[in-house]
């Protein structure tokens, strides 16, 4: 049945994280942005999958895979590194041991930023919990296959997809587990940036398509002309996101 699971929402806001970060030119804020990437969808595989696409960019060079990584852990992360550091990067001779190395580095980071907390709090998962779509309406297409040398339809397929003008909800639960122990006042700031950022991830997503062949169009979708969050706080938004409709739930 056509739907969309929370997995495939997760990796399609995440790589819309991508494009955020590439089209900050400001390294303070793309750090954090970096930040609330790794609040919201935590340092898993899939996460660190994620962060290593964005590094390559469209190059195939493992040199300056290096370079990009060296400068991430660097400026991004903002984190310490010494000459033998380099040298352990530069040894590397595949991109699979330099994810473990990036890995290794997030981890570091989230440790360190997340000291104080007792160790049952200090995990990899993120904060977001994304929920599948399903739809109020469904309709039939076929994929006709043709004999190569009859040059004629052999056994038609019948494949359920979602039409144009069909509706559906998404639903994302945002959960600070790990912010037991900071100041509210912390703990409302990441809230109000990492809502910030999973809007724009949205409306980027909403944009590109989700699923196979966005490239022919499929999976784009429109956002409802009025757009709401819900929060148990009074969380504010950029005026850009007010602009485009965004706006909090009174119920």
């Amino acid at each position: 049945m056509p739907m969309i699971w929370g997995s495939s929402w997760k990796g399609s806001l995440a790589a819309a994280f991508k494009d955020l970060i590439n089209e900050e030119a400001n390294l303070k804020k793309r750090r954090k942005i970096v930040d609330s990437y790794l609040r919201i969808f935590g340092a898993g595989s899939e996460s660190i999958k994620g962060i290593e696409d964005y590094l390559k960019g469209d190059s195939s060079d493992l040199g300056k895979f290096k370079e990009k990584l060296l400068e991430f852990i660097l400026f991004e992360l903002g984190m310490m590194i010494d000459k033998d550091f380099i040298g352990e990067i530069k040894d590397k001779n595949s991109y699979e041991e330099l994810q473990a190395i990036l890995q290794k580095k997030i981890s570091e980071k989230l440790q360190k930023d997340n000291k104080n907390l007792p160790i049952e709090f200090q995990t990899h998962k993120g904060r977001a919990i994304f929920y599948p779509t399903y739809f109020d309406r469904l309709s039939l297409e076929v994929i006709n296959p043709h004999d190569r040398r009859k040059r004629a339809g052999t056994q038609p397929i019948y494949h359920e997809v979602v039409p144009e003008g069909t509706e559906g909800i998404l639903q994302i639960i945002y959960i600070p587990f790990d912010g037991i122990l900071k100041e509210n006042e912390v703990l409302k700031s990441e809230a109000e940036k990492d809502l910030g950022n999973l809007l724009l991830a949205i409306e980027k997503v909403s944009q590109n398509g989700i699923g196979a062949k966005t490239k022919l169009g499929w999976g784009t979708f429109e956002l409802c002309e009025d757009k709401y969050y819900f929060t148990n706080k009074d969380l504010n938004i950029s005026n850009e996101l007010a602009g485009k409709g965004w706006s909090r739930w009174q119920g």
